[in-house]
């Protein structure tokens, strides 16, 4: 997961997970309601002039007696600016144990999205990390946040974080993102608390 952390608080936070049946996201095509619970999330989206990279780091309880393993489908966004994608990473533990274990995910076919396979036991909270890269054509990118709504509870907190090239400079952005540089790098922040996003987060930007 990279130096940022869940425990970083701020003022509001924005932001519905994208996972699918998992976090961010919203609830796969189940027949039955998810195990879990979505409780958190920090993403950074780091742009690069032909690609973005999305570090997600998710907060998760069990909210059920079912053990073993649960699928979870966590979507990519589809758009003609947008190009294919595919995980880097997934890795989960279960608190309070510190050591992450490598988890096991399936890319679906057209970059439509991975399914996901997490461990479950009556009680648990998961940590989740992932990593995954999408190819642009256009200045600009997205990050799924609205299938938070398929969740029984809005996201309880949120931070997300966006990291533009050298020079570029953002033209929007669909949620009030702002500049908050770290380490030198030009950075925007959005955060926000008890949030059911009717939008997904876009960010457009021009070339240096």
């Amino acid at each position: 997961m990279t130096t940022w952390t869940a425990t970083t608080t701020g003022r509001r936070l924005a932001a519905g997970l994208l996972l699918g049946v998992l976090l961010g996201a919203a609830a796969a095509p189940a027949q039955r309601p998810s195990p879990l619970r979505f409780e958190s999330e920090v993403v950074r989206l780091v742009v690069a002039p032909d690609s973005l990279t999305v570090h997600g780091f998710y907060i998760m309880s069990c909210d059920s007696s079912r053990t073993g393993l649960t699928s979870l489908f966590y979507p990519y966004p589809q758009d003609d600016r947008l190009g294919g994608a595919r995980s880097l990473e997934l890795a989960v533990r279960v608190r309070p144990d510190t050591t992450w274990q490598s988890a096991e995910f399936r890319e679906l076919a057209a970059s439509r999205g991975a399914h996901w396979r997490l461990p479950l036991a009556p009680g648990d909270t998961l940590e989740v990390r992932t990593v995954y890269r999408q190819a642009l054509h256009e200045e600009f990118a997205r990050y799924i946040v609205t299938t938070v709504s398929g969740w029984e509870h809005p996201l309880r907190h949120a931070r997300f974080y966006i990291e533009l090239p050298d020079g570029a400079e953002p033209e929007s952005f669909s949620f009030p993102f702002e500049r908050c540089d770290r380490d030198g790098r030009r950075v925007w922040c959005y955060e926000a608390v008890d949030f059911r996003p009717d939008r997904d987060i876009d960010v457009r930007w021009r070339k240096p």
